[in-house]
């Protein structure tokens, strides 16, 4: 499988430059593991017990514009 920026041929500097861009919010960073992990760790702790039946995106909001 080829990566993303190869496919519509640009280096992967230009390729991060345009994901950034489309992340709405002052942060404009990709996801980390650490920040996946701690999605995670909410959604196991107590602090989550009345989510249920949710698909929550974890992508910086991107899927909320």
């Amino acid at each position: 499988m080829r990566p993303l920026a190869e496919l519509y041929k640009l280096s992967q500097d230009r390729w991060e430059i345009r994901l950034r861009a489309r992340i709405p919010g002052a942060r404009r960073t990709a996801a980390t593991p650490r920040g996946i992990a701690a999605v995670i760790a909410y959604l196991a702790g107590d602090a989550a017990s009345f989510v249920h039946g949710v698909a929550l995106p974890v992508d910086g909001g991107r899927t909320a514009v």
